[in-house]
């Protein structure tokens, strides 16, 4: 699979993900392949005391600090 049909999917599969991650009670996010965030629901950008706009393109080590994800 090239990446531009790689990258189509990944589109694809984080806009059905986010159609029912936003009303779950827990944190969740999709990350590309480059770590870059493409969606979060509200409860993981209020983890992070962001809304959703301002997270979104971030880079997972910009947004959360390597030693919260080591410990």
């Amino acid at each position: 699979m090239g990446q531009e049909t790689q990258a189509r999917v990944a589109d694809s599969w984080c806009e059905d993900i986010a159609q029912w991650a936003e009303h779950l009670p827990l944190m969740a996010a999709c990350f590309d392949a480059h770590s870059r965030l493409l969606y979060c629901n509200t409860a993981y950008a209020n983890w992070l005391g962001k809304t959703p706009a301002e997270l979104l393109g971030k880079s997972l080590d910009a947004l959360v600090p390597h030693e919260t994800l080591v410990t």
